[in-house]
């Protein structure tokens, strides 16, 4: 039962993870960033998916992992059974994907934001040193840097 849980969470947020990490490679004119961001993403699927199993052992009226604790905190996490007006164990597999998930997004949006500001500030010094050194060798500056 624990695997499933496991598998509940952990498929959505790798997929999320994935996303992310292709977004990052599409968008990004390195190699580094997108690389940071698998591992972010990585990193956060993970997190998001123990913070699922963890949710789920601790809502129910039922408390732990056996099959009784499952079926009980994952309704609880649903807001109840079906028939109490709750959406039951589905809602419940919604909100342990859904936070799996916004885990890995966190996780790999920082990575993202953190590591372009690194590169790309990395770059611009770069750029302003070849232009130095392209103007104290003769080179006119029509960029105005």
């Amino acid at each position: 039962m624990v695997g499933g849980i496991l598998v509940v969470a952990a498929a959505p947020s790798a997929l999320t993870a994935h996303t992310i990490y292709q977004l990052c490679d599409a968008m990004e004119n390195n190699s580094i960033t997108p690389t940071a961001v698998a591992l972010g993403g990585t990193l956060g699927a993970l997190g998001g998916s123990t913070v699922g199993v963890v949710m789920v052992a601790e809502s129910g009226a039922v408390a732990g992992l056996s099959a009784s604790g499952i079926t009980s905190g994952l309704a609880a996490l649903g807001g109840g059974t079906v028939a109490s007006g709750g959406l039951g164990m589905l809602g419940g597999v919604a909100a342990v994907a859904g936070v799996a998930s916004l885990g890995a997004l966190a996780v790999g949006g920082v990575a993202w934001i953190v590591s372009h500001e690194l590169v790309q500030g990395k770059l611009k010094e770069q750029r302003i040193q070849m232009l130095d050194l392209a103007c104290q060798h003769g080179f006119k500056n029509l960029l105005g840097d």
